[in-house]
């Protein structure tokens, strides 16, 4: 280890280039790292659902709720079902998978939850929707962009919302695109019962020969008094009129009527309103544009907002785009108050070591400051650590830390030059009998925050930056303090021993008026240590 100091010593030019490499690495890792508001924090939970349209609860929760609920609690990486509810036609239940599960391995949980949901379709009633897994609920948007008019109907908001989105999907960095407020539309076919009787047509006649029809429009319901039947469109009518057309059979003769003859049909949106959305006191289709992790979202916000703009250029008028959410704004607030907190934090350590050092001997420690934080910048854009409140805040933690190898290490060198040792040798003593003290400090300082990086779940996504980063800074401020500071004292520090520069005449330095007192106060607290300790305890 004293030869790291030696090394530094012999090899002035590596040392110069390592701290320039630091330097335009560390300014690179600033300006390119992902920069968030807070940690990334992965949602360890999954809604499955079911349907059977018209089944009764008790139904629901006996056929279709507990078959799915036992073949998830089969799975090992199920924590707990937090809430399995069962309604009319429809059951959901959410799953939650264990803290100990470490994010990376959730997609392949997710897979498997699926693949066990395939599994149980056979135990389900013919005719059952699902099961279907929704992992995604818990994804954060980085915007939501509202679109608006006066003039249009929602169905061709909706057109212009698709357009829109795809030509969103096309930016490099975004994970996905969704669309909130869209109003599904509908297919109501409204029948008489008296007439169908008087007719001999049976409602379920009409709804099989629509069914048989593969219609292409979008699915919708037929209503008879409080019955209603819905009709699953998927086929090649592209029309009301064709739909009017359709055939449909008399009981008990070959006879046919067209469906136009017998019903009324209308193209609605579903009533009542599901999910809408509104912007300004306007009905609105919101655009929510999620972020593949890693990619900066500052830069992100910049090119973003770029694009929608041209995108709202080229739009019919009438038409409008607005931001209803916008996160990257925050994101640079809040990242460049906490990076002026880190510059303060630094200029006021700055500060204090050359009050209390001197000009010259503050200013090398003063340096090892900001090579030691882009030292921990570039390491953790290497090891894909985000830039965010928690390591921001690690850096200002650790800076009160780690500038204290520098200043034992710059204050012995000076100390050994005082007492009339040649630079070389005070600098080569200083490395030899400090780096392993210095060594042992900074790692009893890591292992305290070790049970940091030992948390899972939810706590562990959010501080694990947190001990991570300051492991990078104490480590990176004990190789910096004997490679770098001990060759800054070695090349800048002058001091002239007390003697008048003869060796053997130099003065012990710690001769002076404030060692004399600290050395009194220490023999008085060793000759009385009980009393100290019962002082020290009250």
């Amino acid at each position: 280890m004293k030869g790291i100091t030696g090394f530094a010593l012999n090899n002035s030019r590596t040392v110069i280039m390592t701290i320039l490499l630091v330097i335009v690495g560390g300014i690179y890792a600033f300006i390119n790292l992902p920069k968030l508001e807070d940690p990334l924090i992965t949602i360890r939970e999954a809604v499955v659902a079911a349907k059977y349209p018209g089944m009764p609860v008790e139904q629901v929760e006996r056929l279709i709720t507990r078959p799915i609920e036992e073949k998830i609690r089969s799975m090992g990486e199920v924590d707990d079902i937090k809430n399995a509810t069962s309604k009319v036609g429809e059951c959901l239940i959410h799953v939650s998978i264990k803290d100990e599960i470490p994010s990376e391995d959730l997609p392949a949980t997710w897979k498997l939850l699926r693949n066990r949901m395939h599994d149980v379709e056979s135990e389900l009633p013919d005719g059952t929707i699902g099961p279907m897994v929704n992992d995604t609920f818990g994804d954060t948007s980085v915007a939501t962009i509202a679109l608006w008019s006066d003039g249009f109907s929602m169905a061709e908001m909706y057109e212009v919302a698709r357009e829109i989105r795809e030509r969103l999907n096309l930016m490099k960095g975004i994970m996905k695109v969704d669309m909130t407020g869209v109003q599904d539309e509908r297919i109501y076919i409204e029948v008489s019962n008296a007439k169908i009787t008087q007719l001999g047509i049976r409602a379920a006649d009409i709804g099989k020969s629509l069914r048989e029809q593969n219609i292409l429009l979008p699915g919708g319901k037929m209503g008879i008094n409080n019955v209603e039947f819905v009709i699953e469109t998927l086929g090649r009518f592209m029309s009301i009129k064709e739909i009017g057309d359709v055939l449909i059979p008399v009981s008990g003769t070959q006879a046919t009527i067209p469906l136009r003859n017998i019903a009324t049909i209308r193209k609605a949106y579903a009533e009542p309103i599901d999910n809408p959305a509104y912007y300004n006191g306007h009905q609105a289709i919101v655009l929510s544009v999620f972020l593949v992790r890693g990619v900066d979202a500052v830069e992100f916000g910049d090119r973003l907002t770029k694009n929608v703009k041209e995108i709202e250029q080229s739009l019919p008028w009438g038409y409008k785009l607005d931001f209803a959410t916008y996160q990257p704004e925050l994101i640079k607030k809040s990242v460049s108050g906490m990076v002026i907190n880190v510059i303060e934090s630094v200029v006021i350590v700055l500060v204090v070591v050359i009050l209390l050092l001197g000009v010259r001997t503050g200013l090398i420690v003063g340096s090892f400051i900001p090579i030691v934080m882009l030292f921990g910048l570039l390491v953790m854009y290497m090891l894909g650590i985000d830039m965010e409140r928690m390591s921001l805040a690690t850096m200002i933690i650790a800076l009160g830390m780690f500038v204290d190898n520098a200043i034992v290490v710059s204050d012995d060198i000076k100390v050994n030059m005082e007492s009339g040792m040649a630079r070389k040798d005070a600098v080569l003593k200083t490395g030899n009998s400090l780096a392993v003290p210095l060594l042992t400090s900074t790692l009893t300082t890591i292992f305290a925050f070790g049970p940091i990086l030992l948390q899972v779940g939810s706590t562990g996504d959010y501080t694990s930056s947190l001990g991570s980063v300051m492991i990078i800074l104490l480590m990176g401020s004990w190789f910096f303090s004997m490679f770098s500071s001990t060759s800054m004292c070695y090349w800048f520090l002058k001091i002239k021993p007390a003697g008048g520069g003869d060796k053997h005449q130099a003065s012990d330095p710690y001769q002076g008026k404030f060692y004399q007192i600290y050395r009194k106060i220490l023999q008085f607290s060793l000759r009385h240590r009980l009393l100290v300790l019962a002082v020290t305890a009250a």
